[in-house]
């Protein structure tokens, strides 16, 4: 039976934009489809490598799809509660959703305003929140990209499923968003928050993320300058209800830091890594400059999601699954991506996942 609810609110949001000049929500599964560049739409590690560094100065175009766009990544953020796989586990907002980024070359963290010695010690680094921890690689083929920000929106405050503003359920830029002028990407619309950006504006959005990202704390206390991409389980025939991923196909990968232990906690704080203290996971500030834990860091108990165990349950759920684990290299912009092991059973078998229980 459709989810008569689900089908008239898509209906509301297709007829708002097309109101507002904004085409309606195309499908990621087409745009893989048409696009001559499928490096995007694979999970496989060098086909995201091709896809990382497919977005550059002189590749950056006005019509340019979310099948040409790059990485997309979910990171764990500490809003998650048991399975973050699962659209909307913990992510606030009144939406089945994942709050996600979109990493490529084009938008490496690298800017420092204000602070020139963390210039010199900070090279430029892949742009999610938590380069020390671990996350999802979106299938990019069983997404539908909802809507953009060319920074941190603080979507799980938002309303329309974070596509919305703090206190109203629509806000969308204006003609002042695009390519050629992005001067209204950023503007502040009720509650202070930044306005949405259309979902087919992908141009649009990288180059806002180059201007706001001025305006990020920078290198020195190891904070990225990331954008936000809002995804939902692609809806197929029949149209599924928001949020219902009967197959679990919107996962591509699951990833880590190459830096740290999947095993261990992915720390609620960017500048945080788990380590084991005298037998107890604690999470540990990162010294900026080595980007390490040091004798003089500070630790607090551990908490947060841990990778090994959400593939676990991820492949309890879905037995036949083909999901790997990816390595994430954070500052190595030509192969930031390299594959640890194909399976859950395969991490088991090589050692990267301590025990097959969960």
């Amino acid at each position: 039976m459709f989810n008569e609810k689900y089908i008239s609110k898509m209906l509301v949001i297709s007829t708002l934009v097309l109101s507002l000049g904004y085409p309606c929500l195309a499908s990621s599964a087409n745009a893989c489809k048409l696009s001559t560049h499928h490096a995007c739409c694979s999970s496989e590690a060098d086909s995201l490598n091709k896809c990382f560094g497919g977005v550059t100065n002189s590749t950056l175009r006005k019509d340019m799809t979310v099948a040409e766009a790059g990485v997309l990544i979910h990171g764990w953020d500490g809003t998650e509660t048991t399975r973050p796989w699962v659209p909307g586990d913990g992510q606030g907002s009144d939406g089945y959703r994942w709050s996600c980024s979109l990493v490529n070359v084009y938008t490496v963290s690298k800017y420092c305003p204000g602070n020139r010695e963390g210039c010199a010690y900070g090279p430029p680094t892949v742009s999610i929140y938590n380069v020390f921890g671990g996350g999802l690689i979106m299938s990019i083929p069983n997404v539908d990209v909802m809507c953009l920000y060319g920074g941190d929106a603080g979507t799980d405050n938002r309303k329309n499923s974070g596509c919305g503003s703090v206190n109203k359920g629509e806000d969308w830029c204006g003609p002042s968003c695009s390519f050629n002028d992005i001067s209204g990407c950023g503007r502040d619309g009720p509650g202070g928050s930044p306005c949405t950006i259309a979902p087919d504006k992908f141009g649009a959005m990288f180059k806002a993320q180059h201007q706001f990202s001025q305006l990020c704390a920078g290198m020195a206390n190891m904070q990225m300058c990331y954008n936000e991409v809002v995804v939902e389980p692609a809806v197929r025939n029949p149209p599924y209800p928001s949020g219902y991923d009967p197959q679990g196909k919107s996962i591509g990968a699951f990833f880590h830091s190459a830096d740290s232990d999947p095993n261990l906690v992915t720390c609620p704080g960017y500048a945080q890594i788990a380590v084991k203290k005298e037998g107890s996971e604690v999470c540990c500030s990162v010294d900026p400059k080595t980007r390490k834990v040091s004798k003089s860091s500070n630790c607090i108990p551990a908490s947060g999601i841990r990778t090994c165990r959400q593939m676990c349950l991820y492949y309890k759920r879905f037995p036949n699954a083909t999901v790997p684990l990816i390595n994430l290299h954070a500052t190595d912009l030509r192969t930031p991506f390299t594959l640890n092991c194909s399976s859950f059973m395969d991490c088991v078998h090589q050692g990267t996942c301590k025990t097959a229980s969960c």
